[in-house]
């Protein structure tokens, strides 16, 4: 059953969906935070693109995981490398979670790149779009919310129009 669940794409997307929600709830209303946020759906967001790769077996799932975990780790010096910086005081608290978005949106477009789904896409543009906003924009919390709700319901809908059963 948990195997089911992590290697599920709805789920995956529903997840990283509900967590890209949280974080701009998180950078709107606790700007401040929002780089140690960021910092740790970082992480969360490797764990679900390694955790496929990782339940299979075969020896190309291995390679994969290899190159994954790679690319992986490359963002999360990065992050940690202005997490540093942050935290000699040499970036806001505000910048530092922007950069570490982009960061994670750069990881997830070169995630997107190597299993290209609409899903990812989807998140991408979603994380992508969150980060201009924060850096351009005031009021965009309700317009987000909106976005996800339809993201969710239209991957739902296409699994469960595609197999008869939501996985």
């Amino acid at each position: 059953m948990l195997t089911n669940l992590l290697l599920s794409k709805h789920y995956h997307f529903t997840l990283q969906m509900l967590l890209s929600l949280l974080g701009a709830v998180v950078s709107y209303r606790y700007a401040g935070m929002s780089h140690d946020y960021w910092l740790a759906m970082l992480v969360v967001f490797a764990l679900l693109a390694v955790a496929p790769d990782y339940l299979r077996s075969a020896a190309q799932a291995r390679q994969a995981l290899r190159d994954n975990l790679l690319r992986w780790t490359g963002g999360l010096v990065c992050a940690l490398f202005v997490f540093s910086l942050h935290q000699s005081g040499r970036l806001l608290h505000e910048e530092a979670g922007m950069v570490i978005l982009f960061i994670l949106v750069l990881m997830f477009y070169l995630e997107t790149l190597r299993q290209p789904t609409w899903r990812s896409c989807f998140v991408c543009a979603y994380l992508l779009l969150l980060g201009l906003l924060l850096a351009y924009g005031d009021a965009y919390l309700g317009a987000f919310v909106v976005l996800a709700i339809v993201g969710l319901a239209a991957s739902y809908f296409a699994r469960t129009r595609l197999t008869g059963v939501c996985q």
